[in-house]
């Protein structure tokens, strides 16, 4: 095991009713870290949440991505960081990378609008005062956040102790 970290694998052979264009998979667990550095999670919305849509019109033989790295990072402040979110794609589909700020199973689930509204989380005092997870998701020094929306690769030098968090959306696309 390693400290600060816990997995959860869930597989299935699910035979669906009919042919959608948008079939939604969701997963919400209570409740996030309460260590979290790069916001505050408002207490409605304390899930750890995340999805998957599937288009079975479309593309009725596609494969889901899969993501080989577990999302496991140490970092040590001032010393610049590469970490890869990086997927393989059985199909050969393109894949697309997207900081978003995260979901949450209290948004807007009772009315079955998908994708669901992110919550609107107050960010912590401090280096990331007022940004948003979607463009700056850890405190940096010595220049900006990137991310490669392309291969998945963020580059960034973190600054001073964090445990942050942030949200990924992966799509994906027919074609090259």
């Amino acid at each position: 095991t390693i400290s600060g970290y816990r997995k959860w694998v869930y597989e299935a052979t699910l035979t669906l009713p009919s042919s959608c264009d948008s079939w939604h998979f969701v997963v919400a667990l209570a409740f996030r870290n309460a260590g979290i550095t790069n916001y505050t999670v408002p207490p409605a919305a304390n899930n750890l949440y995340t999805e998957a849509t599937l288009n079975t019109i479309d593309a009725p033989t596609s494969s889901s991505p899969t993501f080989p790295l577990d999302p496991i990072q140490y970092m040590c402040s001032g010393t610049k960081q590469h970490f890869s979110f990086e997927g393989i794609d059985a199909d050969g589909d393109v894949l697309t990378y997207t900081l978003v700020d995260p979901a949450s199973a209290a948004d807007n689930q009772t009315t079955c609008t998908f994708p669901p509204t992110p919550t609107s989380y107050v960010f912590a005092a401090g280096p990331l005062g007022g940004t948003s997870l979607a463009t700056a998701p850890f405190a940096v020094t010595g220049g900006p956040f990137n991310l490669n929306n392309t291969t998945g690769l963020m580059s960034f030098t973190p600054n001073g102790v964090q445990k942050p968090q942030l949200a990924m959306l992966v799509t994906k696309r027919r074609g090259t």
